[in-house]
C-alpha cells in the first residue's frame, strides 16, 4: 500500500526526430499511469540466412515493461539496463502487483523477490529468507516442492551483483527449474556470462 502512494512513474526516452518524439509521447499517454517504461522485444526473422540476403529487418514488438515481464516470464526473462534505468523498481512493482493477485486468486503464482547480491549459500536459502522476512516460515524442502509445482514467480534482482563464487550455482539452479518455475532476472550488462 505504501508503494502505491510513493511510486514515481518514469519513462524511457530515446533519440528520435521531433515528429517521432511527438508520436512517441502520444503513445505514452495510452499506457498505464503506474509504470511508463517501455521495452522492445526483438524477434529475429524465421530464417536468418534468407533475411540477411534479402535485407529484411528484425521484427520489433513494443510493450510496457510490466506487461512484457508477465507475458514472457514462463520462458524466462533477462531484463538488461543501465544503472538507474528502473530494473529493480520494475521488479518491486511487479512483486507488489502479483502479490495482490495471489491474495485474490489461490491459483496465481506466488512472487518472490531475491536480491542476488545477498547470496552466501543457495538460491533456495535466499527464497527461504524472503518468506521468513514476510512471516512465513518454510523449510528448503517446502521451497523445492513449490519450485517443482510451478507455484513461484521468481524475480532475481542483480545478476551482475552476484558474488563470483555463486555464478555456477545460479546457472545450475536455472537449469534445474527451467521448466517448472517462471523467472525474471535483472542485470546491468551481459558480461557476467
Amino acid at each position: 500500500r505504501e508503494w502505491q502512494e510513493l511510486y514515481t512513474p518514469t519513462t524511457v526516452e530515446d533519440r528520435r526526430t521531433l515528429s517521432k518524439q511527438n508520436d512517441f509521447f502520444a503513445s505514452q499517454r495510452k499506457l498505464s499511469p503506474r509504470l511508463k517504461l517501455r521495452v522492445e522485444t526483438v524477434k529475429p526473422p524465421k530464417e536468418e540466412q534468407t533475411s540477411r540476403e534479402s535485407g529484411e529487418q528484425e521484427e520489433l514488438e513494443q510493450l510496457e515493461v510490466l506487461e512484457a515481464l508477465r507475458k514472457c516470464a514462463a520462458d524466462h526473462v533477462l531484463l538488461i539496463g543501465n544503472p538507474g534505468s528502473g530494473k529493480s523498481a520494475s521488479l518491486e512493482r511487479l512483486l507488489w502487483e502479483e502479490a495482490d493477485k495471489a491474495l485474490k486468486n489461490s491459483d496465481a503464482q506466488i512472487p518472490v523477490l531475491v536480491k542476488l547480491r545477498r547470496c552466501t549459500g543457495t538460491i533456495e536459502g535466499l527464497i527461504r529468507d524472503f518468506f521468513n522476512r514476510h512471516q512465513l516460515v518454510l523449510e528448503v524442502t517446502d521451497i523445492e516442492l513449490l519450485l517443482n509445482q510451478r507455484k513461484l514467480l521468481l524475480l532475481l534482482d542483480g545478476l551482475n551483483e552476484l558474488p563470483e563464487a555463486f555464478r555456477i550455482k545460479i546457472s545450475n539452479f536455472r537449469d534445474q527449474y527451467r521448466y517448472t518455475t517462471s523467472m525474471i532476472i535483472s542485470t546491468r550488462d551481459l558480461s557476467v556470462g
